[in-house]
């Protein structure tokens, strides 16, 4: 895993590093110092050297633990997947010393948890112990999307890599609400957003009358498990979210992996580092 999510960090700016990266004529203000004179005797003109320095990575963790990733019937709900991954990637990341961080959003208007980026075994045990023991407020609060991507861009000044592991559903939200926001954050940071799916959330079992509950604001309804058309109805606009879902993450810019809860996260995260499309689907 460490060598497949990480490597010799480059900066996303150009300093006084050691790898060069192009050269181009010299402009009043350009440092003499990197002025490459063999070039320059070449070509006539003077010509400045761009390099690249080498940088520690700085990385977060966004974790959406709202109520709704409680949901689901199956052996494993979206928190299960989600903390497992979690920890993947921070002992991926810190593996070689470089920095991470954690932000959890439960969906209320204040951040929860909030640790800056730090490198070392005890930034570690930290995030980890935060992500198996937080839980959502109680009484539950709905998730807010745009809410949460316009704390992330106005928070994180500084470019990093983050991680965004969400069931990308807000309440009364349309992708479209928030794909804007997204878009803001991928092209401010390497961001990589994680779509967590339940696939026993996709279609209602044929169990007859019963009362569903809705995790994130508590709403109660009856509802007819014999009825065909209403299962089939509702599977039809699960299907229509997912697929705005996946458009909305995929139009913002942002580097995409879809896990399910029957997947193992090890597998799928390995499988899709190893794809090199600048947008991935798992």
């Amino acid at each position: 895993m460490p060598g497949l999510i990480q490597g010799d960090f480059l900066s996303l700016s150009r300093g006084s590093g050691f790898d060069l990266v192009n050269l181009q004529l010299y402009q009043p203000g350009d440092d003499v110092r990197r002025i490459d004179w063999n070039a320059s005797a070449r070509s006539g003109e003077l010509q400045v050297r761009l390099l690249r320095e080498d940088r520690d990575l700085s990385a977060w963790v966004v974790a959406d633990l709202s109520a709704s990733q409680d949901g689901g019937t199956g052996r494993r709900n979206k928190r299960s997947q989600l903390i497992d991954l979690c920890e993947l990637v921070v002992a991926s990341i810190a593996h070689r010393g470089n920095r991470i961080g954690l932000w959890i959003d439960d969906g209320g208007t204040k951040t929860p948890v909030h640790l800056p980026p730090r490198g070392g075994r005890a930034q570690q045990l930290r995030i980890v112990h935060q992500l198996r023991t937080h839980r959502a407020p109680l009484p539950p609060e709905p998730s807010d999307l745009r809410r949460l991507f316009v704390q992330l861009s106005a928070a994180l000044r500084r470019r990093s890599l983050l991680f965004l592991l969400s069931d990308f559903l807000g309440h009364g939200q349309a992708p479209a609400d928030w794909q804007s926001h997204l878009a803001v954050l991928a092209r401010r940071h390497d961001l990589i957003a994680v779509h967590l799916e339940d696939p026993s959330e996709w279609e209602l079992p044929a169990e007859g009358p019963s009362i569903v509950e809705d995790a994130e604001t508590g709403e109660q309804i009856w509802i007819d498990g014999d009825d065909a058309g209403f299962r089939a109805r509702y599977a039809q606009a699960v299907d229509d979210e997912r697929q705005a879902v996946h458009r909305a993450l995929q139009r913002s810019g942002a580097r995409y992996l879809a896990l399910r809860t029957d997947h193992h996260p090890l597998e799928e995260l390995v499988q899709w580092l190893r794809r090199p499309a600048r947008i991935r689907t798992g």
